[in-house]
């Protein structure tokens, strides 16, 4: 399934209800975590992989992208309160994002482009683009109508929180193209769908 805004709504949308947010601004920052999601995987997020295999030219896909919700949870507790959001509501906002955002990875499609391995595997790296984060993500959050002091904090937290924990992600892509018996080995390079 890839990272649209209708299937990472949904996820999102249940992960918030699930941690007790709701009120008439959960809708609100449901759609602002998910277009920032979405937009920020799609359009300026880094993704290449290490690869092995055969000499050749190939296209790879994969299923997943794996980024453990402990991990995310815990970057977003140091976070907030260092982007001075605080209250009784950031452990819900902890646990309702980092889940949110974990769950709705694992529905991505990795599309890449090998340009040293026809045939093979590859493993997923996503670096960071924080400048481009935090602008997408305040960009999301106030174009979902969020208003008041807190609303750039938050999706500045949320950016860098993101951001922080995207090289420890995990996922493959399975590597296809015009077979060959020369062993080979790479870079390549594409996008989340």
């Amino acid at each position: 399934m890839p990272l649209d805004p209708i299937s990472v709504g949904g996820i999102i949308r249940v992960s918030l209800l699930s941690a007790g947010i709701v009120g008439t601004g959960s809708s609100q920052l449901c759609l602002g975590l998910t277009n920032a999601l979405c937009t920020y995987s799609k359009s300026a997020m880094v993704v290449t992989t290490i690869d092995v295999g055969t000499l050749g030219v190939g296209k790879g896909i994969g299923a997943g992208v794996i980024l453990p919700q402990p991990v995310l949870a815990a970057a977003l507790a140091a976070n907030l309160p260092a982007n001075m959001v605080a209250g009784l509501s950031v452990p819900q906002l902890v646990l309702g994002i980092s889940t949110g955002y974990s769950m709705a990875l694992m529905t991505a499609i990795i599309n890449t482009m090998h340009p040293s391995v026809g045939v093979g595997s590859g493993k997923l790296q996503i670096y960071p683009n924080t400048a481009a984060a935090i602008g997408i993500f305040t960009s999301a959050f106030l174009a979902a109508g969020m208003t008041g002091p807190s609303v750039v904090p938050l999706a500045t937290a949320v950016a860098r929180s993101l951001d922080a924990v995207l090289p420890t992600a995990i996922g493959v892509v399975v590597i296809a193209g015009p077979p060959n018996i020369v062993p080979g080995a790479g870079v390549g390079s594409g996008k989340l769908v």
